[in-house]
C-alpha cells in the first residue's frame, strides 16, 4: 500500500495533464479495479460494487466511442458510486453511496494518515513529533509550487540555487499536475481504506425497508386520534375525486388537440404549445407524486377499508402517467416541425424517468411499499439510463436528423455552433446546403456559415493538435481521418 498512493498520483498527474478524456479514462478505470481487487476482493461479493464497476468500464469505452457529456457524467457518477460502495459493501441504496462517498473523500485520508501515524510510533517514536510538521510543509511545498509558475523571477533564483547544488530543474511541475496527483492519491486511498463512517451510513440502511410497519408507539407519543385519521382519510378520498374529475378534463383536452387534433402551425404559436406547456405539466406530476407521497406516509395505508383512496389514488397516478404521454406528444410536435435540440432528447429522457417513477409510486400506494423503496428503484434507473444515454453520439444524430427531416428551415447555426465538434464531417459532407442562403436566418449570409465552419475546424485542430495518444476516442478520429482523405484528394 505505501506505493499505491506515489503510483496513482503519478499516473494521475501523467495521464490527465493537458489532456481530454479518452483511452486515459479506460486505463485508469482498468487502474482502479485493480487496486480495489488486490486490496480488498472481498468487496466485489456487492452487487452495487460490481453494478458500479460495471458502469465504470462501460462508461469508459462510451467515452471513447461517442465522448459525449452525458458518458463523462456516467463514468464520474460511477466512480463516486465505487468509491461509496467500496467503504461498505452492504451498502445498496445510492443515496447512501454518493453520501458516504463525499465524507470519505473530505474526512477518510486525514484520518488514515493519523491512524497510521500512532500504528507507527512504536517502530519510530519521533514520528508523533515530526506529524507535527507535515500538513504545514505539505501546504507550504504546494504554495511554494505556486509561486514557482506565477513568478519567473522567483523561479529564476529557484533554478540558479537548485543548478548549482544538485543541477536539477522544477519546471516540469505544475499546480494542475500537482492538484490531479492529490486527486488520484486520495482516491487511491479512500478505495484502499474504509472510512471510519462506513458502520454508521451501513446501519442507516440497514434501518431502511422496502414494505412500510406501522408503528404504534408513535401514536402514544403524539396523543393520536384515530378519528382525526378518520378526517384525514375522508378530506383524501374526496379531494383525489375531486383532482381525477379536473384531470380527465385536461386528457381529454389533450387527447383532442395534442393526440388527435392538429398542433399550431406557425413557430411562435408551436414554441408556446410545447415550452409553456410542458414545463407546467412536468411541474403539476411532480407536485402530484409530491401529495401522494405525503397522504401515504403513515397510517392511512393501514386504515381499515381503505380501498377508496387506494383506487382514487391509483387512478390520480394513471392520470398523471397519460398526462406524461401528452407532454411528449407535445414535445414530438415539434420535433417533427423543427428538428431535435438537446432539451427535446432531455424532455423525453425525462419523460421516461417520470414514468419509472409514477410505476414505482403505484406500487407503494397499492402495495404498501416505503419511500426508501420509492427512492432506491429511481435512483438506480437514473443510473442506468444515465450510462444508456451516455451510448448514443447525441451530437451526431441531431445532426442527420436534422438535415434530413428539415420540414421547415434548417436552424444552421444551431447545427455549427452548438452542437459539439464532433458533427464536422457531416457539416463537409452538407457543406452547400449549410451555407446555401435560403437555409440561413434573415441578415445572415453563405459567407457568415462558411466563417462559422472555418471558425469550429480551427478550434477542432487546436484541441487535437495539443493532445496526445492518452486522450484517443473515435468522434476525434474520424473527423481526423475525414480531413486527412479531403487533403489526399
Amino acid at each position: 500500500m505505501q506505493f499505491t498512493l506515489p503510483v496513482a498520483a503519478l499516473i494521475y498527474g501523467i495521464v490527465f495533464w493537458n489532456e481530454g478524456m479518452g483511452l486515459n479514462t479506460l486505463l485508469v478505470s482498468i487502474f482502479w479495479l485493480a487496486v480495489l481487487y488486490f486490496f480488498r476482493p472481498q468487496v466485489f461479493q456487492s452487487q452495487a460494487v460490481r453494478a458500479s464497476s460495471l458502469g465504470l468500464v462501460f462508461s469508459a469505452l462510451m467515452i471513447i466511442i461517442n465522448n459525449s457529456i452525458v458518458a463523462k457524467a456516467g463514468h464520474l457518477l460511477s466512480l463516486a458510486l465505487l468509491v461509496g460502495f467500496a467503504q461498505a459493501e452492504w451498502l445498496r441504496f445510492i443515496g447512501y453511496g454518493l453520501l458516504l462517498a463525499g465524507i470519505s473523500v473530505v474526512q477518510s485520508p486525514l484520518a488514515m494518515a493519523w491512524r497510521f501515524l500512532e500504528r507507527e510510533q512504536k517502530k519510530l517514536p519521533s514520528i508523533k513529533s515530526l506529524s507535527f510538521f507535515i500538513l504545514p510543509a505539505f501546504i507550504g511545498f504546494i504554495f511554494f509550487i505556486i509561486y514557482y509558475n506565477a513568478n519567473p523571477s522567483f523561479a529564476g533564483l529557484v533554478d540558479k540555487f537548485l543548478s548549482a547544488i544538485f543541477n536539477w530543474r522544477l519546471r516540469f511541475l505544475s499546480p494542475g499536475q500537482i492538484i490531479l496527483g492529490l486527486i488520484g492519491a486520495v482516491l487511491a486511498f479512500v478505495l484502499c481504506y474504509p472510512s471510519a463512517k462506513a458502520d454508521e451510513v451501513e446501519a442507516a440502511e440497514a434501518a431502511q425497508t422496502f414494505r412500510l410497519t406501522r408503528v404504534k408507539s408513535a401514536a402514544k407519543r403524539w396523543k393520536f386520534n384515530p378519528m382525526a385519521l378518520r378526517r384525514e382519510y375522508r378530506l383524501a378520498v374526496f379531494m383525489f375525486i375531486g383532482l381525477n374529475g379536473l384531470l380527465l378534463l385536461v386528457n381529454l383536452t389533450d387527447i383532442t388537440t395534442v393526440w388527435i387534433g392538429l398542433a399550431p402551425d406557425s413557430p411562435q404559436e408551436l414554441s408556446n404549445f410545447v415550452h409553456e406547456g410542458t414545463y407546467l405539466l412536468i411541474f403539476s406530476i411532480i407536485l402530484a407524486s409530491g401529495l401522494v407521497l405525503f397522504l401515504f406516509r403513515g397510517n392511512i395505508n393501514f386504515f381499515p377499508n381503505n380501498q377508496r383512496i387506494k383506487l382514487a389514488a391509483g387512478a390520480w397516478i394513471i392520470q398523471n402517467g397519460l398526462l406524461a404521454l401528452s407532454v411528449g406528444m407535445r414535445n414530438y410536435h415539434y420535433i417533427d416541425q423543427y428538428g431535435l435540440a438537446y432539451k427535446r432528447i432531455g424532455v423525453l429522457v425525462f419523460l421516461i424517468l417520470v414514468g419509472i417513477g409514477l410505476f414505482t409510486l403505484f406500487q407503494k400506494v397499492m402495495l404498501q411499499r416505503s419511500l426508501y423503496y420509492v427512492f432506491f428503484n429511481n435512483s438506480w434507473a437514473w443510473f442506468w439510463l444515465c450510462l444508456v444515454a451516455g451510448a448514443i453520439n447525441w451530437d451526431v444524430w441531431i445532426t442527420r436528423y436534422n438535415l434530413a427531416h428539415n420540414t421547415h428551415q434548417i436552424d444552421v447555426r444551431f447545427l455549427i455552433k452548438d452542437v459539439s465538434d464532433k458533427n464536422l464531417f457531416l457539416l463537409m459532407d452538407n457543406y452547400q446546403i449549410l451555407t446555401d442562403e435560403a437555409n440561413l436566418p434573415q441578415g445572415e449570409s453563405g459567407a457568415t456559415a462558411d466563417s462559422w465552419i472555418h471558425n469550429k475546424i480551427v478550434h477542432f485542430k487546436t484541441k487535437t493538435d495539443s493532445h496526445s495518444w492518452l486522450s484517443w476516442n473515435w468522434p476525434d478520429e474520424r473527423n481526423r481521418r475525414y480531413f486527412q482523405s479531403q487533403w489526399t484528394n
